[in-house]
């Protein structure tokens, strides 16, 4: 018997005390035990939630820049091919003023005294300046044509100046001489200062010389080296129209043309066959589809003729 704080224990009554304090130990060890593994798999399953978590913001990340990039590399290539088309639509609108200028001149030219040219100046050099350039064996001093085309020296040059997309215009004349404004005379005499030989009626000058073999590689080249983006509109007319006019030349029918330019080739076709057959000609049919095609190359093409300039 002992007496602990005046309560007497037995045997029986220690035996129970440590009964009961080893199942309160091994209580205490099992719930320490539990909380530890409890802890480990709340940690464990916050690591591969988070885990997770980042991966799902990574490829969220990864996607919408991705997104990003395609919609504003297809941003910067849909304005690459306007600006394309801007810039060949300056071109094609300066062809056309001078092309009718021209036209007006020599429709008048018994009124008209001959203006002054001459050969290339080398003290021109980097200024732009009108000059006359001639074949082999043409003598430009007999030209009925030059004097004539001379009036438009002054806007020639002023066109040259006022662009940054004009590398030089010519007035090429049916005769073998030409009329040139740039800012580089000397490219066009030899060592001894005497003119170059430039052959005006054979120069190949792709779209504004309506060349259609000369065209093809160009335009093949044009879209190697730049796949994946829009073809400028006046490219895809040219290509249309000479797909139509020498199908041996090239094989249009996979060509990705856009659904516009399908159109306007059927609405020009259709509308000068109909005029056709109406009786009307050459000169009256480019009058009547002006108003609406005169700006597609089609137009340019048929109804631009005699005076090649660019």
């Amino acid at each position: 018997m002992r007496k602990i704080f005046g309560i007497t224990f037995g045997g029986l009554q220690r035996k129970a005390i440590s009964l009961v304090l080893m199942v309160l130990l091994v209580a205490f060890a099992v719930f320490a035990g539990v909380s530890n593994y409890q802890n480990k798999l709340l940690s464990d399953v916050v690591g591969e939630t988070r885990s997770e978590q980042q991966q799902a913001i990574s490829k969220i990340s990864e996607s919408t820049m991705e997104q990003m990039l395609q919609g504003t590399m297809i941003k910067m290539t849909a304005l690459q091919a306007s600006v394309a088309d801007n810039d060949f639509a300056e071109i094609v609108n300066n062809t056309l003023t001078l092309q009718s200028m021209a036209e007006g001149l020599f429709a008048n030219r018994a009124t008209i005294s001959p203006g002054s040219f001459s050969l290339p100046d080398p003290a021109m050099e980097g200024t732009p300046s009108a000059m006359v350039l001639c074949e082999e064996g043409v003598d430009y001093k007999n030209s009925q044509y030059l004097g004539i085309a001379a009036h438009l020296a002054r806007t020639m040059i002023a066109m040259h100046r006022n662009s940054d997309k004009i590398d030089g215009l010519y007035i090429g004349l049916a005769d073998g001489t030409d009329l040139c404004v740039d800012e580089k005379p000397l490219s066009k005499l030899d060592e001894a200062g005497n003119p170059i030989a430039f052959p005006v009626r054979e120069r190949p000058w792709s779209l504004i010389q309506k060349d259609i073999q000369l065209f093809w590689p160009r335009f093949f080249l044009y879209a190697q080296m730049h796949q994946g983006e829009p073809m400028p509109i006046h490219y895809q007319e040219a290509a249309i129209l000479y797909g139509n006019l020498e199908p041996e030349s090239a094989d249009i029918s996979t060509m990705p043309f856009q659904e516009e330019v399908k159109k306007s080739y059927e609405g020009f076709h259709n509308m000068t066959q109909s005029l056709l057959q109406a009786g009307l000609d050459s000169d009256a049919i480019g009058e009547a589809t002006k108003s609406t095609y005169g700006n597609t190359f089609y137009w340019f093409y048929f109804f631009c003729r005699d005076v090649h300039s660019y």
